[in-house]
């Protein structure tokens, strides 16, 4: 009994997540990869996309918590933007025209470029992290507990859920097993 009550509360999280509008920070120009593993001096691009954010966003204000380590070296926005801030202390944009939330269904927000000190870089390169989580949080100064966005036309603030990314992900083994081993397990 209780193994199918943890599945089915790990089935109901997606189900709520997915349909929440979201803000992540992503290791590649596509939003597909929220790990990362980075060598001593490295530099590297956190692409900040909106996903399931449901209407034409005019604006946006969010920051992003960096672990120990790390360090912003730059940071820009889609063209037409205009900006109040920055990523690390808190962002404020907005966008002309506004953003497509509906389809493809996620937009490119900011991208911010980093680099790791030796001591950011991962512990299996020389440097000391592990687990180390890069958050998307709501913007300091607007004193929200969530980042938000401006929907056009009406201009109202919704609240969005700021995921948190990862850098140098620590490795899971695994084992293999048959099919008549793993359904024993059932």
């Amino acid at each position: 009994m209780r193994p199918f009550v943890i599945a089915a509360l790990l089935l109901l999280v997606p189900a709520f997540v997915v349909g929440a509008p979201t803000i992540g920070a992503y290791f590649t120009y596509t939003p597909n990869q929220m790990y990362y593993s980075p060598q001593p001096f490295e530099p590297m691009t956190a692409y900040i996309y909106g996903h399931a954010l449901n209407c034409f966003t005019s604006g946006i204000e969010f920051a992003v918590q960096l672990p120990a380590g790390v360090v912003m070296t730059g940071w820009s926005v889609p063209e037409g933007s205009l900006t109040l801030g920055d990523p690390i202390n808190g962002l404020a944009a907005t966008y002309f025209p506004p953003l497509n939330g509906f389809d493809p269904g996620y937009n490119l927000l900011a991208t911010v470029q980093l680099m790791t000190l030796p001591e950011g870089a991962c512990l299996w390169y020389g440097g000391m992290t592990v687990n180390a989580p890069l958050r998307i949080v709501a913007d300091p100064r607007s004193g929200a507990a969530l980042p938000r966005q401006s929907c056009y036309p009406d201009m109202n603030l919704i609240e969005v859920i700021g995921l948190t990314s990862i850098i140098c992900p620590e490795m899971i083994a695994t084992e293999e097993s048959s099919w008549g081993a793993i359904k024993s397990l059932f």
